[in-house]
Parts: C-alpha cells; structure tokens; sequence
C-alpha cells in the first residue's frame, strides 16, 4: 500500500488536535473477553510490537493486536474510528518469509498462519485486506496495518494493507494493543496448525555477552534464525538453513558486539519434506551493558 507526500502531509495536518487516545482507559470487547486500546505514535511495526508486548492493563498481558473473526475487526474499527482521511494504524500480521505467507506475531495466536496472500486460511478463516491488498507495491511490504479513517485509495474503514517498516509513504499513526483477560478465547482455544514451530529466551534475558534460545519444530524443518533491531534491522544471523529433526533445540546468541537495547530473534522453518508448509515464530531479548 502506497499513499502520496501530498496525503502524508493532509494527514499530519489533521493528526494535530488527535488524542493520544480515543478513550480514557481500554474497551473491552465481549466476544473475546479482552481489553483493546489505540496507541499514538509514528513508529516502525517492530517498535509497535515490542512496545505493546511491554503493555499491561488491570495486570493482563498485552500484545500487538490480533484478528480473528468479522466482529472482532468490526469493533475494532469502530471503537478506534478516528475521523481523519488518511490514518491507519499496526496490528499484528506479518510476511516473514515475502512469499505471501502471512502470520500472526503475537499473542496466542502467534507463528498461526492466517493467509496466502489475500486468500484467508484455517484455523480462522479471517482476513480483512481492502482493495487489492496486500499487493507488495514497494519493497519490504510485510506488516499489516488496519484503516481506522475513512476509504483511502480503495480501502474501506476497517480493512487492512500491507505496508513497508519503516513506512517512508503511508499514513500510519499509531499501534492497536489487545490485553488478554484469559475469560474467553484462550490460549488453549487456538487450533493447532498442521506444522508448527516455537521459539523462547532460556539463557540471561536482559543478557549483557550471549544468552539461549530454544527452538522446537513438529517435523524434520529447514531452520534460520536471524536477529533485528527494535527498528527492524537485521543485526544478525544465528542459523541459517539448518536441517533441524522434529523436536527441540538449544542455540547460543552472541550479544558481545550488540549495543544496550530490545532485540527480536525471528525463527523461520519449513518442512524439509514439504516446503510448501511454514510457519514462524519471534522471541524478544534485551541486551544490557
């Protein structure tokens, strides 16, 4: 999704007198038990999914926003409508690999497949892009983002785009983070995907020198796990293209020649008998000097 200077500069203009927040505190939605809340701010997807994963709320988790179902989107859009042309703001899917592929990178539903390129797949069967999105109009057009403004070069209110991280172009101003109460739609509610990998810090985190990452996979998978930046520069590459059995794993990180900050290690698998089957998952780490 691509948007003109001359849009850019109409929607700062009118951002002016936004709020940091529409409400005074998050809404809860009661289809899925869990709180919602728009965040301001121009930032990198990266720097919206750490951010959110730093959130809580009443002591519930929170996480860049998922979304699974029509009513869920639908409330969405209209608790965060903000009255402005050109305003989008970042939820949580993704396009680790740039085939088309998109994830979810968050909350329960993370490293779950959610479509192949504007085709929504099971477990959900829900995908809201507008137009002709997702349609990799520029380069490193791999994060979504949800239209919470008015139709914008023939994307309606509610539905989504891809988008580049940074966004040079579109209009995107802030960041929707869900709180998840456990009432409904737990973590054990999410239907298990046909291949799947996980991945968690297990050493030192924050670490200061190198800390350890344990990987599984649920079949015999081609691995790489790189490194990046709360900007989402890659900063490094711990496996890359592995043969890795089914099962899990320990790997050691370096971080001696990382400087103090919020990392992400991203892990990329594909079954080494069937590489049409993916699936991704992403850790955060903290280095501290």
């Amino acid at each position: 999704m691509r948007c003109t200077v001359f849009c850019i500069c109409l929607a700062v203009a009118a951002l002016a007198g936004t709020p940091q927040s529409l409400h005074a505190e998050p809404v809860e939605f009661s289809g899925t038990g869990n709180y919602y809340d728009y965040v301001l701010g121009q930032m990198d997807w990266d720097e919206a999914l750490a951010a959110a994963d730093a959130l809580s709320y009443q002591g519930y988790p929170g996480h860049l926003v998922t979304i699974t179902t029509q009513a869920e989107n639908d409330f969405i859009s209209a608790a965060f409508a903000s009255g402005v042309a050109q305003y989008f703001a970042w939820i949580g899917g993704y396009e680790p690999f740039d085939d088309g592929a998109w994830f979810w990178a968050a909350g329960p539903e993370s490293g779950v497949q959610f479509a192949e390129e504007a085709t929504p797949l099971p477990p959900y069967n829900y995908a809201n892009w507008g137009g002709l999105e997702p349609n990799d109009h520029s380069a490193g057009e791999d994060f979504a983002a949800i239209n919470l403004g008015s139709e914008f070069a023939n994307v309606l209110p509610g539905e989504w785009i891809d988008s580049p991280n940074p966004n040079p172009s579109d209009p995107i101003f802030g960041y929707i983070v869900e709180y998840e109460t456990g009432d409904v739609g737990v973590s054990g509610d999410v239907p298990t995907a046909a291949f799947q990998c996980g991945l968690r810090v297990v050493g030192p985190n924050p670490a200061s020198s190198g800390t350890g990452l344990h990987l599984a996979v649920s079949q015999p998978s081609e691995v790489t796990i790189r490194l990046y930046d709360i900007a989402g520069r890659k900063v490094g590459t711990v496996l890359d293209g592995v043969v890795t059995a089914a099962g899990e794993r320990e790997v050691r990180v370096s971080c001696s020649e990382l400087p103090s900050g919020i990392y992400f290690a991203e892990l990329l698998a594909r079954a080494s008998d069937a590489p049409q089957l993916r699936s991704a998952a992403r850790a955060k780490l903290v280095v501290v000097r």
